[in-house]
């Protein structure tokens, strides 16, 4: 993902008895805040939405990140006569507002659940910007374009399972593991990912920590250049063991390609899979792929400002199997 630097937040998690009250759609669902005990209906909704009612789900834990957004952001759940139909999720910080979630149950798509989820989670954002990474689904791209989120750029999930590290760019990079107790050096983490990132967000920082991840500074001949986080998880029992990275940002553009490609062979060390999604006009793209990385989905992000906020050919998300998440 802007001013005097703001403490992560230690906002405790909203309870149902906290949520907003209710409001009727007239078409059938109402809408509310999500509480903590919405968490594995979000859960559910999620994979109903991607991979409908058929498929089983796989037995892990609601993933970290639904509960994260409810804690630092807002989450609305549409609710019918059967329970959670469909939820959104919106994430602010500073003057960017992201869309990080809208999922609807496959049974009640195109029924305005979406669209009424959307036009709620978003009152009163007028000002600022605000944005999404859009799927290929060309109702959500429509819904997105409608609601004054334009197409932006392509962003392109990329996996490899064997690349070819030679031919990636960033040899003389050098990848330096932070020391998240050290916090001078979170504090600078934080102020690199605010400047190419363009918005504060250390609540976003602190959280990748606490699942796990790395944060790495990235450095040629004693000087900064970049930095980037990867984290790790394992694929049920006995899967393979996934390295995602992203964010990762550079100081310039020139060094850019180079910072990716170092992360990336620093990564291959920790995982037997790699994630990252590229934007369409970042440098790194193309030797990613020449080096074996596949495209596995296409994402649109869409904006309400033509002036990005994050320079796509200096900036890569927040990525992983599931597509992008805080951006």
């Amino acid at each position: 993902m802007r001013t005097a630097l703001p403490t992560p937040s230690q906002s405790r998690p909203q309870s149902p008895s906290r949520s907003a009250s209710p409001s009727s759609t007239g078409l059938g669902f109402t809408l509310r805040r999500a509480g903590v005990a919405d968490l594995p209906e979000l859960w559910r909704a999620y994979w109903d939405s991607e991979h409908g009612p058929r498929v089983k789900m796989p037995d892990i834990p609601v993933p970290p990140i639904f509960r994260h957004e409810l804690e630092t952001g807002h989450v609305w759940v549409a609710e019918g006569a059967a329970g959670v139909i469909g939820f959104t999720a919106r994430v602010t910080r500073g003057d960017v507002t992201y869309l990080a979630e809208l999922f609807v149950r496959q049974g009640h798509q195109s029924t305005g659940v979406g669209r009424a989820l959307l036009k709620r989670v978003m009152a009163g954002r007028n000002r600022g910007i605000r944005c999404a990474m859009s799927s290929r689904d060309p109702r959500a791209l429509s819904l997105y374009i409608q609601s004054g989120m334009l197409p932006r750029w392509p962003s392109f999930q990329l996996h490899a399972a064997s690349p070819r590290l030679e031919a990636l760019p960033g040899s003389d990079v050098r990848v330096i593991e932070a020391d998240p107790a050290d916090s001078r050096a979170m504090k600078d983490l934080v102020l690199w990912d605010a400047h190419i990132g363009g918005r504060q967000r250390p609540q976003d920082l602190a959280y990748w920590l606490r699942v796990g991840g790395h944060p790495l500074w990235l450095t040629r001949r004693g000087k900064t250049v970049g930095y980037a986080f990867m984290n790790t998880r394992r694929e049920g029992r006995g899967g393979a063991g996934l390295a995602i990275l992203g964010p990762i940002g550079s100081a310039t553009l020139k060094d850019s390609a180079a910072c990716v490609g170092a992360a990336c062979r620093w990564a291959w060390a920790h995982g037997d899979e790699l994630y990252l999604a590229v934007p369409g006009p970042h440098p790194a793209l193309r030797p990613l792929l020449a080096a074996g990385f596949q495209i596995t989905d296409l994402e649109t992000f869409v904006s309400s400002s033509d002036r990005p906020f994050a320079d796509p050919r200096r900036y890569i998300t927040s990525g992983g199997p599931e597509g992008s998440s805080l951006y």
